[in-house]
């Protein structure tokens, strides 16, 4: 397992790091897990929309967010073009384009590894070509279920309480 700190001082360094070091590292095989962990505030879901972005271009995408309010009070899923959001709320988000999917779950509001079962967490490990993101990770011990996928690690954190830069530490392990 290896270790990369970086640090970025704004959203350009931050998606250069993701364009220029980070997509380099994933699977070819697009089977990939990214755990991204890091306080309140740190940019945890803007990472995930420069990630997007870089997967697909500035293009037109498609995002379902599963969602219990979806404009009429029942569940069902509600179709979004051009964004990347927190899924806080809806736990998970769902973004496509040309064959390739992106999930993005936030595990924040959760308490225990059995509501992972209340959304259909663990199908998604079922899928080829996909990458996995999953926002508050290390609330669960949940690593151990990713057999035959690539694990990359992000935890992002203030470089200090007064600066706007940020500390990554990526690692990558299989």
């Amino acid at each position: 397992m290896s270790e990369d700190i970086k640090l970025v001082s704004s959203v350009k360094d931050l998606n250069c790091w993701i364009s220029e070091e980070f997509i380099n590292k994933l699977s070819s095989s697009k089977k990939d897990v990214i755990l991204l962990n890091g306080p309140l505030g740190v940019g945890k879901t803007q990472w995930v929309s420069l990630f997007v972005k870089q997967m697909f271009g500035d293009q037109s995408l498609q995002s379902t967010a599963d969602n219990e309010e979806a404009g009429n009070g029942e569940a069902g899923n509600v179709k979004k073009e051009n964004v990347t959001s927190s899924p806080t709320f809806s736990l998970h988000n769902v973004y496509q384009k040309a064959g390739l999917t992106i999930h993005h779950f936030d595990l924040y509001r959760l308490s225990s590894e059995n509501e992972l079962e209340s959304f259909n967490f663990w199908d998604v490990f079922k899928e080829d070509n996909a990458y996995v993101i999953i926002e508050w990770s290390k609330k669960f011990s949940i690593l151990k279920f990713f057999p035959g996928w690539q694990v990359h690690n992000i935890d992002i954190d203030f470089l200090d309480k007064n600066s706007s830069s940020r500390q990554i530490k990526y690692t990558k392990s299989k």
